[in-house]
């Protein structure tokens, strides 16, 4: 089921790549942001900026380690903004099936700190994050969190990500979680 998830998430890469690069090269501009005003005209090219703020909507599928929760599939949505090109905070919530004996689904609430490195050229940004958060089915359990993934800018409002981590429960088994979505920039 691993190699199930990590194909995919290549194939969904891959062919984001592939599309993003038919035709000619578009070249994506933004106002720079400058309080100097003799500069205000002047523009750059720039696909992840300072000061932006974005919404996710992604799957995921947890593995775990044989203990209380239980491997599933899920869904979930989240929002992130970065003050700086390079550092931002994200807001997550999440679910899958997997709570044990009863089946219930898992509720998860996560925040972040993010650190990335955009290459502008080749559309993408390598990142890693870590945080904390809450678990919530018929027991409830804190939880710390860190990983890392990659995101592709089709342009400076949308695009697609994929990442992992792991995830340490309080008083539970840990797990690993996979996500994949996409993103838009506002």
């Amino acid at each position: 089921m691993k190699k199930l998830i990590l194909a995919a998430t290549a194939a969904l890469l891959a062919t984001a790549t592939l599309w993003a690069d038919v035709g000619e090269r578009t070249t994506y501009t933004r106002r720079a942001r400058t309080t100097d005003t003799r500069n205000y005209n002047m523009e750059k090219s720039i696909l992840f900026a300072e000061n932006e703020t974005s919404v996710d909507i992604f799957g995921t599928y947890a593995d775990t380690d044989r203990g209380r929760y239980r491997d599933g599939f899920g869904g979930g949505v989240g929002v992130e903004h970065f003050f700086t090109k390079y550092l931002g905070i994200g807001l997550e919530g999440y679910w899958w099936g997997g709570d044990g004996p009863s089946r219930d689904v898992i509720s998860s609430v996560s925040g972040s700190v993010i650190g990335r490195y955009p290459i502008e050229s080749l559309h993408l940004a390598p990142y890693v994050f870590a945080g904390g958060g809450g678990h919530f089915a018929n027991q409830d359990n804190a939880s710390l969190h860190a990983g890392g993934g990659l995101e592709y800018r089709f342009n400076p409002n949308w695009g697609v990500f994929a990442d992992g981590r792991h995830v340490w429960v309080d008083g539970q088994n840990d797990f690993n979680l996979v996500r994949t979505g996409v993103k838009y920039v506002f």
